[in-house]
């Protein structure tokens, strides 16, 4: 992930790739099996394979109560695919930071607004999670959120949220809202961490 210039080592490295940072990963950032998610959520990974095999659109809005394996699931995917992962609210840090030149890579390379939207665009799957988590939003809160989705349309995307999609309209607007359900949504409910405790 990229790091501003005030913050001590990098969680992970990026490196200067064709036209864009690519994430120098090759090992799973996050821990999250397919096996955790088969025994944990097995009706939300029959749901993710059928729509890796093209039978429902992507992006997919996952909603639902906290600890149902919503972010797992996200997770997850990021790791089999080797993909972007980002909270709602480092996804509008990083681009404030790249905006205003502010943005570096462990090795110095200086990170762009348009580095941070290739990589976004590129990435083999995409995650924003903890949509909403805010009940108001700033106006470059709310266009990077849009530009995120609208970037994403008809890509393998997860768009995380506690809240449905009438809450995230009051938070956002109904352009959001429309574009998160033009693909395929998905409420998981109850609270694994409860259970496993």
């Amino acid at each position: 992930m990229p790091t501003s210039k005030s913050s001590t080592a990098p969680e992970h490295a990026i490196v200067a790739g064709a036209d864009y940072p690519v994430r120098a990963v090759h090992e799973p950032r996050f821990r999250r099996s397919r096996e955790w998610a088969d025994k944990h959520i097995p009706k939300a990974m029959a749901l993710v394979r059928e729509m890796i095999a093209g039978k429902h659109p992507w992006p997919l809005f996952v909603f639902g109560d906290a600890g149902a394996g919503k972010t797992g699931l996200a997770l997850m995917l990021v790791d089999w695919a080797k993909g972007e992962y980002f909270t709602q609210a480092e996804w509008v840090r990083t681009c404030r930071e790249a905006e205003f030149g502010d943005l570096r890579t462990s090795v110095g390379y200086k990170l762009h607004l348009r580095d941070i939207r290739k990589g976004w665009e590129h990435a083999p799957v995409a995650v924003l999670d903890e949509l909403g988590t805010r009940m108001t939003v700033s106006d470059h809160a709310y266009e990077s959120v849009q530009w995120a989705v609208d970037a994403r349309q008809g890509l393998p995307t997860v768009f995380v949220s506690n809240l449905d999609l009438g809450g995230l309209r009051k938070v956002f607007d109904d352009r959001i809202a429309s574009r998160l359900s033009a693909g395929t949504v998905m409420q998981l409910s109850g609270d694994h961490r409860i259970k496993r405790t």
